[in-house]
């Protein structure tokens, strides 16, 4: 069990009206001590640099600590309501195609870094775009023709094409974040180092046991109300759960199941199911044999029973889904090629392919509960049908680095993307540039379009489309050449569950994100 520790001298009862909002958040109903202890789903952080952070055990401490020129709204991955960040204002000129950003004077770096500046901006824009950090993001600033400073406080950034969504990149999220020029350049190590201007800073970090984050007092924005926030690593659910319950954590994530969120409920802790249009989906590598074969892939396909897959999640947590952009993502559609779960017809198809017996396949799994309990129910339905799939189990990090070797002719991978448009998630996982084994590559597991006919025009076209109907309509007919080919299985949206006990009071709604976040004025209520 943790003990909460005893911050004697930190009650952040002093100075906190002027951080409140008016009539709302009043000093005597803090706790003494606002201290908040998380209970952090993972054994450890991996890596804590921004910019090639893509972990739920790195994003979250990420996001505190790092800010972009411009900021969402906490809780939520909507770009329809940016707000100023490091930039205090931007226009663009009338063709979309230069965006000037008038920087926040006075912004200070943790640490002994000094004042941000255009440098720091410049510096992370070509740190994202170059070849030398290798940031999976690289491909979001891929449109940027050149950005140059006016001064210490003006950054431009002139565009190759036209993009009225491109304020939407420049956020605390991805590739928007900005780091120290400075620091970087002394030789601080961003991956266990984290330098930002956010609310929090680094403090300490004792490897598998916990990571402290201390309030950034010189913050820009005012001072933060928690003067600490503790990530405590604990891989174990029911560790976590049963912490939460004795009040040695305030808050976690659940794992995604109904009787997860059940007994969350029942003992009175309050639960937020988070949206992110995360789709589960299995890539099939279309160059490996016998998967090279449509007729094998289209077996599969009528092999599954989603719904079966959904109900065993709950009816909370996940949602069918026939379509590999899933329905909670701009440009999803159904008009799609659809595969009835038919175990005759998924055994004809393997006949046909040469596969009268079946065929058997040893398939990488990560040991994490999002993925392997679906495997194994995969792995039953698809046994009917006369396809057994061997699954060799691996913890998360090296389920990771596995399946970007290349060494899995069947990939897992439960993901959302940013900006919640179908572009990015279909650029990422179906471009052939994206491919694995690519210098370019990201996520293309499928191999989608790397030596066979792909969707790269459709995408292409509809990349820097400024006519939102004409990128709707090539998205669509993307989904289904991808439904046609069968490049890949969608299988269920999923929502995520975060449970906190009831001194938490985030100040915000926490809409997006798999994991909990805070604000600046994010506290902890007395008992």
């Amino acid at each position: 069990m943790i003990s909460r520790r005893r911050l004697g001298g930190l009650a952040a009862t002093m100075g906190v009206a002027a951080l409140a909002r008016p009539g709302i958040l009043r000093a005597q109903q803090l706790a003494p001590e606002q201290v908040m202890q998380v209970g952090f789903p993972v054994a450890d952080t991996g890596t804590l640099d921004p910019h090639i952070a893509v972990s739920n055990a790195d994003v979250p401490i990420v996001q505190q600590v790092y800010e972009g020129l411009l900021a969402l709204p906490h809780g939520a991955l909507d770009a329809t309501q940016l707000s100023p960040g490091l930039a205090e204002r931007w226009e663009s000129s009338p063709d979309r195609k230069v965006w000037t950003f008038h920087l926040r004077r006075g912004v200070r770096w943790h640490g002994d870094f000094g004042e941000f500046s255009s440098a720091d901006v410049l510096f992370s824009l070509e740190r994202v775009r170059g070849t030398t950090l290798g940031s999976p993001f690289r491909g979001t600033l891929a449109n940027i023709a050149k950005a140059e400073a006016d001064g210490p406080l003006t950054v431009r950034i002139t565009l190759q094409h036209a993009d009225v969504g491109f304020p939407a990149l420049m956020v605390n999220h991805q590739a928007g974040y900005v780091v120290c020029k400075r620091a970087v350049e002394q030789g601080v190590n961003l991956r266990s180092r984290p330098i930002g201007t956010g609310p929090f800073r680094f403090e300490a970090h004792r490897a598998r046991e916990r990571l402290t984050l201390a309030a950034h007092d010189a913050y820009w924005g005012g001072r933060p109300v928690l003067r600490q926030i503790v990530y405590h690593f604990m891989p174990d659910n029911a560790t976590r759960e049963l912490a939460l319950r004795s009040g040695d954590i305030d808050l976690t994530a659940l794992p995604a199941r109904q009787d997860a969120v059940d007994r969350a409920r029942a003992q009175n802790q309050i639960v937020d199911l988070t949206d992110v249009g995360n789709l589960v989906t299995i890539h099939i590598n279309m160059k490996k044999p016998p998967f090279n074969d449509v007729r094998v892939r289209r077996a599969l396909a009528h092999g599954i029973d989603r719904q079966n897959l959904s109900d065993f999640f709950g009816k909370d947590i996940a949602t069918p889904q026939l379509s590999v952009v899933s329905a909670a993502l701009g440009g999803h559609t159904t008009d799609i090629p659809l595969y009835a779960y038919d175990v005759d017809r998924a055994k004809a198809l393997l006949a046909e392919a040469g596969h009268p017996n079946g065929f058997a396949t040893e398939v990488i799994c990560s040991s994490i509960d999002l993925y392997l309990p679906m495997m194994q129910l995969m792995q039953e339905q698809w046994k009917k049908i006369g396809f057994t799939m061997n699954l060799r189990v691996v913890d998360h990090p090296t389920y990771h680095r596995l399946i970007r070797q290349d060494l899995s002719p069947l990939v897992a991978y439960s993901a959302a993307r940013y900006p919640t448009v179908a572009q990015p998630y279909l650029d990422q996982f179906f471009h052939s540039a994206a491919a694995i084994g690519k210098p370019t590559a990201i996520t293309n597991f499928s191999h989608y379009g790397n030596g066979m006919p792909g969707i790269d025009d459709l995408l292409d076209k509809a990349r820097y489309s400024t006519d939102a109907a004409e990128q709707n309509r090539l998205w669509a007919e993307a989904q289904r050449r991808i439904a046609t080919e069968v490049a890949a299985l969608p299988l269920y949206s999923v929502k995520y569950a975060l449970a906190r006990n009831r001194r938490v009071d985030l100040t915000f709604t926490q809409k997006n994100y798999v994991f909990y976040g805070f604000s600046r004025t994010s506290r902890l209520l007395r008992a």
